[in-house]
């Protein structure tokens, strides 16, 4: 079976592309499905939506990422086909991928790729074949002459959006263009007719059988009218083949006779290059950059850099030797950047901010803040990018001294006013929380861009100066500068996570008014804003009205179901998330288990467990969700087991296990555990405070809830905020001491803190005090509470004092309201299936024995405590 029958049909109309990936040749699709039934997300989680209940699928590409997927199966042979419509407009640089590939090494594909271009200039499709893991067999537009053997392991069929402007237009040469994203790749008719085989086996007989259409003889060729047809396109569009490339193939390859009409193009240009290098011919600097800046693989740069040391007069160009490590780093060879960059006997600043360029973005820190000592050390003089990518490693690591060292230095040499310089400090003091040193400094600017104005909106909205960030937005506004998407999606963010719904809406409002672009970001940052302020039927509307959703969406919604309550609704989302082919990521994850700690899940928490184990790295923040998930779930050894195995316990895994422990009333474990973590050189925080306090009150340990309170105050000067005060009230409400909960709400002038009052009123009614109850009543009334269940709370206290014209009054008041109380539910997990009910359900089948197994126990409850007494 040769190549030819790979290429049997494609079809190409304007920007609409039908790709039929007849593998084994076929003129029909025997099967349709759904993008859930047959394919999984691979990569770009967040690019990648589904539409109309899975039939469509679209891949969408910015800065950040594109996306991708595969088969769930892998498959010996068969029809495969998909419509496919690639990015339209300015899109240079983007590629689209539809192709078929074996796992492991050595493997086979078969590969269609449309390489973008800038508008008025046609797509370019290209066409790669790989045996045994060896490739570049490119063409462009369509196949070759006969000879090769055909791919023969089991593949999968893939497809995804990618970023490859270092080589897919006009030899790398034309760039992606941001402005103009993102890039939308759009997927549909998803059918397929195959051998399923086991991708792990290489056995692939069986699929070879005369019983499948498609192995039928009259599909192995193409007829005659179909191969002129084919030949018409070849002599007309194709302006790139293999064969002809001299740097590949010194020798025309063996499947291959070159023809001397062969059309010249891309390939030549670079061949010629490459015979240059191979004749040691003298070449421009220039020309060995353009080299460099095509190179996809390690053999390419180090045969570049071989004629550059052998030719001596380039040995000591920093150009030469920057653009070598850049394009090292590009593809990934961090280790031989280093080589080159250790080996030079002279070093340029540029040839320092190259190699640091690359440490950044193989994200490692420490090595550019050793380079940056080892430059200042060889006296070498930094410029604006060194500083700007310095201080950016500081902010990687969080070392503030270090940055303010940095920046120092960047002063002393002149960039005090350099605006990117700046911009990384002001970025550093903002994610650092100094945030009065980056309201100076922004002060003292002479010139401020976009980015240094987008800082301050941002880190202000996120260290919770929600005012503060508005003045600084409306500032930005008054000194023209251009509404900036960023600055919008940050201020949502910031709104939502301080609770603030009106500033949240104002936003969105101001967008629609603005006519901004409502893209799958926006819409998705409007539904985790909605869903935090607690509009989680706002919400589910505007994410039911998304034409894009990604599995950042569904992340979104079903983190936000988990934080309002809605456990179920958390829960069927997931299942309808994974139908439809995306796989929830750590974030969403977390919402689940704040989902099975709400209903007491724990078999679901436990499968939630094993699946990131499975699928994902844990870190702390997914560990302690885990560790707050079995506490509550009543597994609180499994939480402690987790907390010993995480390694560097951060505060927030410390006041997680603490939290633990007041759960469980177990008061004195948590003072254990608050004072081991001080010795681990832990400063403990307001949030430890509030859960240490929490913890005692639970536990009725007045005495040391009024000592650690005193402790918060004078040694770690810490200011008790509302939280605190609330914690220490009920502490001492629940061991009876109203009165002198009482006075110390009217001594610290606490009269407007509603949740202090509550906690209070709850105290009076526990232990029936109705003298300081009816104080407490009366003040939440005076403060107008809109939570049905605290009126509810007041009506019943009034109730109990039999003061039932109040009783009328309060009931008028959620009536006038239009208040309508929740009906609570309890929840429970039988084998493995968890089961809901109302208050006064008698919908169960069983109802009438549960009733009577209720009224049982409670006789013989009664019957005990009889016999105690």
């Amino acid at each position: 079976m040769d190549y030819m029958r790979i290429f049997s049909v494609f079809v190409v109309t304007l920007w609409i592309i039908r790709v039929d990936a007849r593998v084994f040749g076929g003129r029909g699709i025997e099967k349709f499905v759904t993008f859930g039934q047959n394919y999984i997300v691979t990569w770009g989680q967040s690019h990648v939506s589904t539409l109309h209940s899975g039939e469509e699928v679209d891949l969408y590409m910015d800065q950040s990422s594109g996306g991708g997927f595969e088969s769930k199966d892998a498959y010996g042979s068969g029809l495969f086909e998909m419509r496919i419509k690639v990015p339209s407009g300015n899109t240079g640089g983007i590629v689209t991928a539809f192709y078929l590939t074996s796992k492991g090494g050595g493997h086979d594909e078969i590969d269609f790729e449309f390489l973008g271009n800038n508008n008025g200039k046609p797509v370019t499709l290209q066409t790669n074949l790989f045996l045994n893991g060896e490739g570049n067999r490119e063409e462009r537009v369509y196949k070759n002459e006969n000879g090769v053997s055909y791919p023969s392991k089991p593949m999968q069929v893939e497809a995804s959006l990618w970023n490859g402007d270092d080589w897919a237009t006009d030899g790398g040469r034309t760039k992606v263009n941001w402005s103009y994203s993102p890039f939308i790749a759009h997927f549909r008719d998803f059918a397929l007719s195959g051998c399923n085989i086991d991708g792990r086996s290489n056995n692939v007989g069986a699929c070879e059988s005369s019983n499948y259409w498609w192995n039928a003889g009259n599909y192995q060729r193409l007829s005659g009218n179909e191969q002129k047809l084919y030949e018409h396109v070849r002599s007309k569009y194709m302006n790139y083949d293999y064969c002809t490339d001299r740097s590949k193939y010194q020798t025309p390859p063996r499947e291959y006779t070159i023809r001397s009409s062969s059309k010249t193009g891309l390939g030549d240009y670079r061949q010629n290059h490459f015979c240059m290098l191979q004749h040691r011919t003298l070449l421009c600097r220039s020309r060995i950059k353009f080299l460099l800046s095509i190179c996809k693989f390690k053999r390419h740069i180090t045969q570049i850099h071989a004629f550059v040391i052998t030719t001596g007069n380039l040995l000591n160009a920093s150009s030469i030797s920057r653009d070598l490590i850049a394009s090292c780093g590009r593809i990934g060879e961090i280790f031989y950047a280093r080589k080159v960059f250790d080996e030079l006997p002279q070093r340029s600043v540029s040839v320092y901010n190259s190699m640091i360029v690359v440490y950044s973005r193989g994200n490692n820190p420490d090595e550019v803040l050793r380079l940056y000592d080892q430059l200042i050390a060889e006296k070498i003089q930094p410029d604006s990018s060194t500083f700007t990518m310095t201080i950016k490693a500081c902010l990687s690591g969080m070392v503030l001294e270090k940055g303010e060292a940095v920046w120092c230095k960047a002063v002393d040499f002149g960039y005090k006013n350099d605006v990117f310089v700046c911009s990384s400090v002001l970025n550093l003091y903002m994610k650092c929380g100094k945030m009065d040193e980056a309201e100076v400094l922004f002060g003292k600017m002479t010139k401020r861009d976009v980015i240094c104005w987008t800082t301050m909106v941002i880190g202000f909205a996120q260290a919770g100066k929600s005012l503060k960030a508005v003045e600084f937005y409306r500032e930005m506004q008054n000194e023209g500068f251009s509404r900036d998407m960023v600055v919008m999606l940050g201020l949502l963010q910031a709104f939502g996570d301080l609770g603030d719904t009106k500033m949240g809406r104002s936003v969105h409002g101001y967008l629609i008014r603005a006519g901004l672009p409502m893209n799958v970001i926006v819409e998705t940052s409007l539904v985790d804003m909605y869903a935090k302020v607690g509009f989680i039927e706002v919400a589910y509307r505007v994410f039911s009205r998304m034409m894009f959703k990604t599995a950042v969406s569904w992340g979104s919604l079903i983190s936000g179901f988990a934080q309002n309550g809605l456990a179920n609704k958390a829960f069927e989302a997931v299942v309808e998330m994974q139908s439809l082919g995306f796989q929830p990521d750590l974030v969403t994850l977390v919402g689940v288990l704040v989902a099975c700690s709400q209903v007491g899940s724990l078999k679901t928490g436990r499968l939630v467990h094993c699946y990131i184990l499975k699928r994902h790295v844990l870190d702390r923040v997914t560990a302690t969700a885990l560790m707050d998930m079995y506490s509550k779930c009543g597994a609180l050894s499994s939480s402690r087991d987790l907390f010993e195995h995480v390694g560097r316990k951060d505060l927030v895994c410390w006041n997680t296990m603490i939290s633990c422990y007041g759960i469980h009333g177990n008061g004195q474990e948590v003072v254990l555990l608050f004072l081991k973590m001080t010795e681990s050189n832990i400063e403990p925080d307001h949030a430890t405070f509030a859960s240490l306090l929490s913890a005692l009150s639970h536990s009725g340990l007045v005495e040391q809830g009024q000592h650690w309170f005193s402790v918060m105050i004078n040694k770690y000067k810490i200011q008790p905020s509302e939280k605190h005060y609330v914690c220490l009230i009920d502490l001492l409400a629940r061991a009876g001491r109203v009165e002198e909960a009482l006075d110390m709400i009217n001594s610290e002038k606490l009269d407007n803190a509603l949740p202090i009052w509550v906690a209070l009123l709850s105290g009076c009614i526990n232990h029936r005090n109705l003298s300081v109850g009816d104080i407490a009543a009366n003040k939440i009334l005076q403060l107008n509470p809109d939570s049905i269940g605290i009126q509810t709370l007041v009506s019943n206290f009034f109730a109990t004092a039999n003061k039932w014209k109040k009783v009328a009054k309060v009931r008028k008041l959620m009536r006038n309201g239009a208040m309508e109380k929740v009906p609570g539910y309890s929840a429970i997990e039988v084998n493995g299936e968890l089961r809901t009910f109302l208050m006064e359900d008698l919908s169960h089948h069983e109802h009438d024995h549960m009733l009577q197994v209720l009224r049982n126990l409670n006789t013989e409850i009664r019957d005990v405590c009889s016999g105690i007494e």
